[in-house]
């Protein structure tokens, strides 16, 4: 049963590493009614636009949702957010619990993931329950949205290095900082607030429990409101996993990502030593950078380090598209052909913007002494060494906001009955993170997906994914715990 207003109880490829996120249209087609609020609390009936949102093909009943909480709930007479949503009726006469949708990034909106290819998974969730897809604080259409609206560029006639990008970086960071100074509570743009923006929404729609279904960034989210409100998550089903005590990556794990990512290459026939071949390739571009005349129209030099071919490389390892394409890539780079990247690299040197809700979400997370030690240990064997830490060791070099504590960090203890979705081929959330995350679990199940990267991999890639989510919240018993898909058709030069 939908509960109304009136019935209220009380988000890499050389592209320089901080973007902005695209700025697209509302996926709200239109209202279908007036808008009820009860408190901080207004509910629209509304058509929700999908697919090509720019041009409405096919449009959705639901409810479009505005709740207004405080930035810091320290300071409750302080600045607020104003959260926003959008509801989705469930498609059963026998609804259990809502789930509440969470996206990655930091810094994705969720509506427009809805209303783009996530939509169908998304509406498959409706089978078990009401769905609410959340924009999280700071993100586009929950204001303040932080995108900074300076904007910073690179040398392009110089080799990319991290001495050389990341003071440009910090100053660009900062200047963003100064501002929103008068408009936002920054340090209150973290994950512990985020988690308690979820429970205050779930008061607002007269919930008792809910369920969370969450992907990349958002499991942290997940996690921190397990960890806080317990005996408030029904379920929840996590994919691509991230605690909060793993922003910073471990280069053994990526490492081992990877050389699952180079066995794959290999038994395509494609290469016998697909990771040699990498390694020799960045070891020959660190020894001499390569330069690249390019016409744009006019003539201009453009100088590549190891450091965009990392980039590139890790960009690409995100998904199986990417993945698919890595041999025709590293092939065509040992032949001396680097104009793919150099246009990139290029293109990413140039008028780049930083969203201050994904740095600030990020570096609040802090991050424990031992791991930077450890991390700092494993790069010097790792293929492609600290690059999974670079972003983010750029920008909170220039976050001078609070941070949040040890406890934060800490591990999750729950029994909330929890799924966990890895890909084998996953190197920004690898099997073994979520391994890891599981031993604080008392009723784990773990979904393996052989041959899935990260992002759309693991909830897209199979239809029986979405079967399965739909299954566990709707508690039933799960009929396999391991998916595996088709071999990747990989492109050879």
């Amino acid at each position: 049963m939908w509960v109304t207003a009136g019935a209220v109880v009380a988000t890499a490829a050389a592209v320089g590493w901080v973007g902005a996120q695209r700025q697209l249209a509302s996926p709200i087609a239109r209202h279908l009614g007036p808008t009820v609020t009860a408190g901080d609390l207004s509910l629209t009936p509304v058509l929700f636009a999908t697919g090509d949102y720019y041009l409405f093909p096919e449009t959705t009943r639901a409810e479009e949702g505005r709740l207004v909480v405080p930035q810091n709930r320290e300071r409750s007479s302080g600045p607020t957010v104003d959260l926003h949503f959008v509801r989705f009726a469930a498609s059963t006469n026998d609804p259990g619990t809502t789930t509440i949708y969470l996206s990655g990034g930091p810094g994705a909106a969720a509506t427009l993931s809805a209303a783009g290819d996530r939509y169908e998974f998304l509406m498959r969730l409706r089978q078990a329950g009401d769905v609410v897809v959340l924009d999280q604080r700071g993100t586009r259409f929950s204001p303040p949205t932080l995108d900074c609206s300076g904007r910073y560029s690179f040398p392009s006639d110089q080799e990319a290095t991290l001495g050389a990008r990341t003071p440009i970086i910090v100053a660009h960071i900062r200047e963003c900082m100064r501002e929103f100074a008068g408009e936002a509570d920054l340090g209150a743009f973290n994950t512990r607030e985020s988690a308690l923006d979820i429970d205050d929404l779930r008061m607002a729609l007269g919930l008792d429990r809910v369920n969370l279904v969450a992907i990349s960034y958002g499991t942290q989210l997940a996690l921190e409101y397990m960890r806080l409100f317990p005996d408030r998550v029904a379920s929840a089903v996590l994919a691509g996993t991230e605690a909060p005590h793993q922003v910073y990556k471990l280069p053994s794990r990526t490492d081992t990502a990877v050389d699952r990512i180079a066995a794959a290459v290999n038994a395509a026939g494609g290469t016998t030593d697909f990771r040699g071949d990498v390694a020799a390739l960045l070891a020959d571009v660190e020894a001499a950078p390569i330069s690249v005349l390019m016409s744009t129209p006019e003539p201009v030099e453009i100088v590549l380090g190891r450091l965009d071919v990392e980039s590139w490389l890790y960009s690409l390892m995100a998904d199986r598209d990417g993945i698919a394409t890595l041999p025709r890539w590293v092939g065509m780079m040992q032949q001396g052909d680097f104009r793919e990247l150099a246009r990139l690299a290029l293109g990413g040197r140039q008028n780049n913007s930083a969203s201050l809700m994904s740095v600030a979400m990020n570096c609040t997370a802090g991050v424990e002494p031992a791991r930077l030690e450890q991390i700092e240990r494993e790069a010097t064997t790792a293929l492609l060494r600290d690059f999974a830490n670079v972003p983010l060791r750029a920008a909170c070099s220039a976050w001078t906001g609070p941070v949040l504590g040890p406890d934060f960090r800490e591990q999750v203890e729950s029994d909330v009955f929890t799924l966990f979705i890895s890909g084998t081929l996953d190197v920004r959330a690898p099997v073994e993170d979520a391994e890891e995350v599981m031993a604080g679990f008392l009723n784990a199940t773990h979904l393996v997906i052989e041959g899935a990267g990260h992002d759309d991999d693991l909830l897209l890639s199979s239809p029986r994914i979405a079967e399965l989510v739909v299954a566990f919240l709707r508690s039933e018993e799960l009929a396999v715990d391991r998916l595996t898909l088709p071999r990747i058709a990989f492109r050879n030069p």
